[in-house]
């Protein structure tokens, strides 16, 4: 999977925004940044790809169908991921962080 097809995937739930959202972006929304690469080596070259990803959906209230979407978008493309949620008191939204490595 592309960091492209990452972004598609992501942008059908809510509007997808690659490292930051705009000031005064609507919620929800979905950011997606590429952060590192954990690359297979064989034979003094890269085998295989593994692309390092975080996306963060925000939310105004923890909206769990939001997260359900988003979960099974995921595994419906079988990737394996790990999500924590917490509420940001001085912004006054709810984030639900992704992280995962795609091939």
């Amino acid at each position: 999977m592309t960091k492209q097809d990452l972004y598609t995937l992501l942008n059908g739930i809510a509007p997808t925004y690659y490292n930051h959202a705009p000031i005064r972006t609507s919620l929800p929304f979905i950011t997606l940044l590429t952060d590192h690469d954990n690359n297979f080596g064989a034979d003094d070259k890269v085998y295989k790809q593994v692309m390092g990803a975080t996306i963060t959906l925000y939310m105004g209230a923890d909206d769990l169908s939001l997260e359900d979407q988003v979960n099974e978008a995921l595994d419906e493309q079988d990737i394996y991921w790990v999500s924590s949620t917490d509420y940001d008191n001085l912004q006054k939204v709810y984030t639900t962080i992704y992280e995962m490595e795609v091939i």
